[in-house]
């Protein structure tokens, strides 16, 4: 029997352009990922200094972010097969 070869991970690399940055904390459906290391002046790649980066299979996933007081982000995160999926969490795409 032939099977497909399996796919190659995917990547979500969460960042912000916020001063306060280090106080987001992010969760990617039911694991806290923890906190941002800082704030991000240019567009990072994955797995640059104050990102989280994450591997996974690709497919879709549901994210959430929490700022300080009532800031919050959520939304669906698509990890496609080979690729990074920047997640900027900022003033302009809070909820």
């Amino acid at each position: 029997t032939i099977v497909d070869a399996p796919l190659e991970a995917g990547y979500i690399c969460f960042y912000s352009d916020m001063g306060r940055a280090k106080s987001i904390k992010i969760r990617l459906e039911k694991t806290n990922l923890g906190e941002l290391g800082g704030k991000i002046e240019d567009e990072p790649a994955c797995f640059d200094e104050n990102t989280i980066t994450i591997s996974l299979k690709p497919q879709s996933y549901e994210f959430r972010a929490f700022g300080r007081g009532t800031i919050n982000w959520e939304g669906v995160a698509i990890v496609k097969e080979g690729q990074c999926l920047l997640i900027n969490l900022n003033q302009e795409n809070k909820k």
